[in-house]
């Protein structure tokens, strides 16, 4: 009966010393590939910057960047036009009138306080 508790004791030791052993190379292994994925990242990341600076310099960028913004000027004065012709107000006019109604309701609301009540 001795014996059998030893081969038994022997196996769990054995089994608790693989485990042990298992999980040191996992964390060597998490560790690599973590230390991997940081050097992948500064890479791509330093080559995604690099990519990024020679397109603003490319002409035909900065042309397609130039046309976008004289499409969206050019556009946002129709609209303008359209809005005022149908006297439609706009949203910055609605923003404005929004704010001044606000600073009207606080002073309204400060001359009530101060009034005496009847």
């Amino acid at each position: 009966m001795a014996q059998s508790t030893s081969l038994v004791q022997d196996g769990l030791d054995r089994v608790r010393s693989a485990v042990k052993s298992v999980d040191k190379e996992l964390q060597r292994v998490q560790k690599r590939v973590a230390a991997q994925r940081k050097h992948i990242e500064k890479r791509t990341s330093h080559h995604v910057g690099k990519t990024l600076a020679q397109l603003r310099e490319n002409p035909l960028v900065q042309r397609a960047g130039s046309l976008r913004s004289e499409a969206t000027q050019r556009l946002e004065s129709s609209v303008e036009g359209l809005l005022a012709a149908l006297q439609i107000a706009s949203k910055s006019d609605l923003e404005k009138i929004d704010r001044k109604l606000s600073q009207l309701t606080r002073k309204l609301k400060e001359i009530e306080k101060g009034a005496p009540t009847a």
